[in-house]
């Protein structure tokens, strides 16, 4: 039976309205200002945890409360049925990774480390991709990504940056090599970032290519990272 998809909508005072959770960046949660045909204003967080489904046959039975979402017209760049539409669309396309590797790559700081590297290059960045296998793997076989949700550390990750504009290659190269020259602290002294990574279970390896030489294969083998997609583990990655 067909299904309508409802989110629970919770009022916010002005002081708990934070204007950062608008751009639909949080994966969690969403703040958005809905206008009634009055003209009357009221800010709502939505979380998308909380979100149910109702049988289409049954909004016969329900009264529309007036309220919808518009854009801002004081400022153009707030779109915030673009923002609503994208953030929900979102949760429909996590990546779905092993829990352990997500844990990982946010205490290794590798994370943010990518994401650094997609917010200064946003303009010229085609996507960053993740080839996950285990460390025990030495073999070129392509996983599905509910192949990889099943796989445990330690393990080898490869890092692709793909560009659209040849001449930025060298600049992220560049930056690349800050995970071999920048020294992080460990027990018993300090270390390059990549061997401190190596030393928590996570084996790293970088590149850069251009658009052109990013194969269809490449594609398959890889999951697809950027500063704003969120990684789930794997009890998150359903709806």
């Amino acid at each position: 039976m067909p299904s309508v998809e409802f989110i629970r909508a919770r009022p916010l005072d002005t002081s708990e309205y934070n204007d950062g959770l608008t751009n639909g960046a949080n994966p969690r949660q969403l703040h958005v200002e809905a206008a009634g045909a009055d003209g009357r204003k009221v800010l709502l967080s939505l979380k998308i945890e909380e979100r149910i489904w109702v049988p289409r046959m049954h909004l016969a039975r329900l009264i529309p409360n007036g309220f919808r979402l518009e854009d801002s017209e004081a400022d153009i760049t707030k779109r915030a049925k673009e923002a609503f539409s994208a953030w929900l669309a979102r949760s429909y396309v996590r990546v779905e990774l092993p829990n352990d590797f997500v844990e990982l790559f946010q205490k290794t700081k590798l994370k943010k480390f990518f994401a650094d590297i997609a917010k200064k290059y946003t303009h010229y960045v085609q996507g960053i991709y993740l080839d996950i296998r285990p460390q025990s793997d030495a073999s070129e076989a392509i996983y599905s990504p509910t192949q990889v949700a099943q796989f445990v550390g330690p393990y080898r990750l490869h890092v692709t940056v793909v560009v659209q504009d040849p001449d930025v290659m060298e600049a992220i190269e560049s930056d690349l090599a800050g995970l071999e020259e920048e020294r992080v602290p460990v027990p018993g002294g300090k270390v390059s970032r990549i061997a401190a990574a190596t030393a928590e279970g996570m084996e790293l390896t970088t590149d850069v290519v251009t658009i052109d030489g990013w194969t269809v294969r490449d594609l398959m083998g890889s999951i697809r990272f950027t500063d704003w997609d969120h990684l789930s583990t794997f009890e998150e990655s359903g709806p």
